[in-house]
């Protein structure tokens, strides 16, 4: 499996996943230095570990405030 190439989901056997952010001490300390990711399967919802690094999607948050250019 390619770097590019997503894990298929333990659970559902679905290629839609996508890598998740390391949330608590054990995947932040300990699951980093065994070289394990944290991915989620858009189908079933389940967080499951993985070799494969993948690109992380990072999520753009809004304030709401919408931008306009001045009126001339």
């Amino acid at each position: 499996m390619s770097e590019s190439t997503p894990p298929l989901c333990p659970r559902c056997g679905s290629a839609r996943t996508a890598r998740t952010k390391r949330k608590g001490l054990l995947q932040t300390l300990v699951l980093h230095h065994f070289g394990l990711f944290p991915w989620e399967c858009s189908g079933c919802r389940r967080i499951f570990l993985f070799k494969n690094r993948g690109k992380l999607k990072r999520r753009r948050r809004t304030t709401g405030e919408v931008h306009l250019p001045p009126v001339k």
